[in-house]
């Protein structure tokens, strides 16, 4: 019984990183398949964060600075939804800070022009690919 119990607790206890996030490198082709996927990239200064209401996560208002894709305009104020679980590939936001994003608005499928407001960041693993291609075609 003794082993049993010591082999369940080495099995599963160290089954925990299985599920971290893990991305692979960016690449000239998955940066530029995610940046054209992606509705909205931008620079964008991070004015607050809040917890949100039940159901949506964190919410954090953005001041726009450059608009690389997109249909919004520079110093707008938008108001996104994002996954602070680093383990579900998520992201930390802080306050002060500037960023670049992918975002995409969770309201607008199927519609022509998206709407200010209710966006969502793409994974971590988008981002990195997304900050690939703006590096890349900066190069050239």
């Amino acid at each position: 019984m003794k082993l049993f119990a010591l082999t369940f607790i080495i099995l599963f206890g160290m089954s925990v990183d299985a599920y971290a996030c893990r991305c692979m490198n960016p690449n000239t082709q998955s940066a530029t398949e995610t940046y054209n996927n992606t509705m909205v990239v931008l620079d964008a200064q991070v004015q607050l964060v809040s917890k949100g209401w039940q159901g949506s996560g964190p919410l954090a208002t953005l001041k726009i600075k450059n608009i690389h894709k997109g249909d919004l305009e520079k110093d707008d104020d938008i108001v996104i939804q994002y996954n602070p679980n680093s383990s579900a590939c998520g992201m930390t936001l802080k306050e002060g800070e500037t960023y670049t994003l992918g975002l995409y608005d969770i309201r607008s499928f199927g519609t022509s022009k998206p709407r200010v407001g209710n966006y969502r960041t793409v994974n971590i693993c988008e981002q990195m690919n997304i900050r690939h291609y703006l590096k890349e075609t900066k190069e050239k």
